[in-house]
């Protein structure tokens, strides 16, 4: 539901297709491949919450990271 907004945004601040489609592969991809991994690991963990907090805090800094690199922490300039 956010990949066609996170699309544009991308693509409003960063001015580049490619620059813009990246941040929508980027979580596809993360997800994709971390799911599964992150299913076994809460599975054998001994404290899941633990793993799955940690999880979660990369997560938003993995977000973070993208709107910071896309522009996004920019102060407007003045006109």
């Amino acid at each position: 539901m956010a990949g066609p907004a996170l699309m544009l945004a991308g693509f409003a601040v960063a001015g580049s297709s490619v620059e813009a489609s990246s941040l929508v592969a980027g979580p596809t991809f993360s997800a994709v491949v971390g799911g599964p991994v992150l299913g076994v690991l809460l599975d054998r963990a001994a404290r899941p919450g633990r793993l799955l907090a940690g999880a979660l805090a990369l997560y938003a800094a993995g977000w973070g990271r993208s709107w910071w690199g896309s522009g996004g922490c920019r102060s407007p300039s003045p006109s």
